[in-house]
């Protein structure tokens, strides 16, 4: 996913020195940009110089200087960071875990057809006829004593993964829940504004 975006962000957010990290291992060493040394066991090492790590940061700052510059690195990023999950972290979680998207999950817009990439990065517009008004009616308890537990587990879970945030709270959000197998439910959060 990183190799994908970043091949998507030169073509359509270049940095100003014109060059990626590629190109400045190479001929650009010269501009003293990168130092280049050779370890054995590794092959040639690249790191950069005082002026070319200011170079760099100096590009990623004029990319974010824009609002759309500044949501494609912050999606990106959280896309990138919610795909890796816990494997990075602890790669034994990756056996257990493999078909689960442990810490929740972000859309790669950059691999949408370009048409749709702005509207998937930033989300779809809602239209509304009127403004929005805040909403505080409690949510009643569920119909089932023994769905108690699993209604917990499942906003835990959302909650743990980032879709909720911690802040202040304007207006509260209704969900309904439905069976799913004999032991589980499946949840429905209703967005509606009243």
């Amino acid at each position: 996913m990183l190799r994908t975006y970043l091949r998507w962000r030169r073509a359509n957010y270049p940095l100003m020195m014109g060059s990626d990290i590629r190109q400045i291992c190479t001929p650009s060493t010269q501009r003293g940009l990168v130092t280049k040394r050779w370890e054995e066991g590794k092959g040639y090492v690249f790191a950069w110089t005082k002026k070319g790590r200011s170079a760099y940061a100096k590009d990623h700052a004029h990319i974010r200087n824009t609002e759309a510059g500044e949501a494609t690195v912050k999606v990106a990023l959280d896309a990138i960071i919610r795909a890796a999950g816990p494997y990075t972290r602890d790669h034994r979680l990756s056996l257990s875990t493999w078909w689960e998207w442990v810490s929740g999950s972000a859309p790669f817009f950059w691999n949408w057809p370009e048409r749709y990439q702005s509207e998937i990065r930033d989300g779809q517009r809602h239209f509304l006829l009127g403004k929005f008004h805040y909403f505080n009616k409690g949510q009643r308890g569920p119909k089932d004593e023994k769905d108690g537990p699993l209604i917990r587990e499942k906003v835990t879970g959302v909650r743990k993964k980032g879709y909720i945030e911690m802040g202040t709270v304007l207006s509260l959000i209704h969900y309904f829940y439905v069976p799913k197998g004999k032991d589980d439910i499946r949840m429905v959060y209703n967005l509606q504004w009243h």
